[in-house]
């Protein structure tokens, strides 16, 4: 596992902490939380969002490791801040809407990236 995180790339590592300020800042920020029910949709939609993210510029492969982590990093704030109103199995959940996010982001960079050698391709045909 050592070597799966030394090969981490600035960027990825820049998504992890936003990932990191959304399950300890935004509590904090909100400060005493009323509706749980909003704050794990927000959870939920922004933990996607950010595995989207980090799968689509993880140029064409499958990083589980990021959504390891997610769940990883989700324990301490569910000790913190969800414990008495959370069942331990939102961990999971979160580490799989992650690899959801992963998934759909590597996909789409995929495409992406074909895309524009496709677009090189006719640039280069046009000359």
């Amino acid at each position: 596992m050592k070597a799966k995180l030394k090969n981490l790339k600035p960027i990825e590592i820049i998504i992890f902490l936003l990932q990191f300020g959304t399950f300890y800042l935004v509590p904090a920020i909100i400060g005493i939380i009323t509706d749980f029910g909003d704050l794990l949709a927000l959870y939920i939609i922004i933990t996607t969002i950010i595995g989207f993210l980090f799968g689509s510029i993880s140029k064409g492969r499958i990083r589980p490791i990021f959504s390891v982590l997610v769940g990883l990093l989700f324990i301490p704030s569910y000790l913190i801040f969800f414990k008495e109103v959370l069942g331990f199995e939102f961990i999971p959940i979160f580490t799989a809407f992650s690899f959801i996010g992963v998934v759909i982001g590597t996909v789409f960079g995929i495409i992406i990236e074909s895309l524009i050698q496709k677009i090189k391709g006719i640039e280069k045909k046009e000359k």
